[in-house]
Parts: structure tokens; sequence; C-alpha cells
């Protein structure tokens, strides 16, 4: 179920930019995600 209708913008630490669709499943790592307009940092431990 999607919470909301606008896709995220991912950016991994190391890896490519990856748009992210709404109801997409993403795998938690330490990265950076633009939800439009708020930022959020992931990170592990």
């Amino acid at each position: 179920m999607a919470m909301t209708d606008r896709s995220w913008i991912v950016f991994p630490d190391g890896e490519e930019v990856k748009s992210v669709r709404p109801g997409q499943r993403l795998g938690i790592r330490p990265m950076t995600i633009d939800f439009g307009p708020v930022r959020a940092r992931v990170t592990l431990g």
C-alpha cells in the first residue's frame, strides 16, 4: 500500500541516484532520501 503518490529520490552512499516509485520497496542502507519538501539521512548503528 502506497502512503504517497509521489516518487522519492534516494542517494545511497557509493551508488547511483535512484528513484523510488509509490509502493516500491527500498532496502535500508546509509543514504539520503529526498521526499520533496524534506530530506532525511539514514545511518546504521
